[in-house]
C-alpha cells in the first residue's frame, strides 16, 4: 500500500471515531486515489457516506470494495460488500445483477437464481422505478443470465414468465413457459 494512502486512511479513522465525518470523508478519498483497490478504504468510506446519510454513495462505496475483493480472491468478503449495497440501495439494478453474477461464479448458483427471481419481482412490483422499456430491458437482462445459470429449469423461470406476460409480451411467456 502507498505510504501517503496508509496515512490518509489512519488519519481519516481517527476523525471518524472523533465525528468528524466531513474530514474523514475528504481524507478517504484522497486515500483512494492513490490506491483505489483499497477495500478497506473503500469500506469506511462506505461507513461515512451512511452516517452522513448519503446511502446512493455508500452503496456505490460496498460496490467498489466488492471489487476491491474481488480482485484479491475474497469472493466471501465480496459478496457480504454486495449485500451491504442491496440494503443501502435496494434500487441499484447493478448491484443486484453483480450480486447474482458473483454468487453463481461462487458456487451458489441457487441462491444467484433467487436473487434473479427476486429481480423479476422487483421489475413488476416497483413501475414507479423504470419506464416500460426499461422493464422490458431487465427483463431480457435476467432472462439472458438465468439461461446462462441454468436457472430456466426453476421456479424463476416461472415468474419471469409471469412478468412477461405483464408486459405485453405473451409469446416470449409462452417461449418461457415451454422451456421448463
Amino acid at each position: 500500500m502507498h505510504e501517503a494512502s496508509s496515512a490518509h486512511l489512519a488519519l481519516a479513522e481517527l476523525r471518524l471515531a472523533s465525528g468528524d465525518l466531513n474530514h474523514a470523508r475528504r481524507g478517504l478519498r484522497r486515500a483512494i486515489l492513490l490506491t483505489p483497490g483499497d477495500a478497506n478504504a473503500w469500506r469506511v468510506l462506505g461507513e461515512v457516506e451512511e452516517r452522513l446519510g448519503a446511502k446512493r454513495r455508500a452503496a456505490m462505496c460496498r460496490r467498489n470494495q466488492s471489487d476491491a475483493l474481488k480482485g484479491i480472491g475474497d469472493a466471501a468478503g465480496a459478496i457480504e460488500a454486495l449485500r451491504r449495497a442491496q440494503s443501502l440501495c435496494p434500487t441499484s439494478w447493478s448491484v443486484r445483477y453483480r450480486l447474482a453474477e458473483l454468487l453463481h461464479a461462487s458456487g451458489h448458483g441457487d441462491e444467484a437464481v433467487q436473487g434473479l427471481s427476486d429481480l423479476v419481482g422487483f421489475v413488476l412490483h416497483h413501475k414507479d422505478v423504470a419506464s416500460p422499456s426499461l422493464r422490458r430491458h431487465h427483463l431480457e437482462k435476467i432472462e439472458e443470465r438465468l439461461r446462462a445459470m441454468g436457472g430456466l429449469a426453476s421456479s424463476a423461470a416461472q415468474a419471469l414468465g409471469r412478468a412477461w406476460a405483464e408486459v405485453g409480451e405473451t409469446a416470449r411467456a409462452v417461449e418461457i413457459y415451454r422451456e421448463t
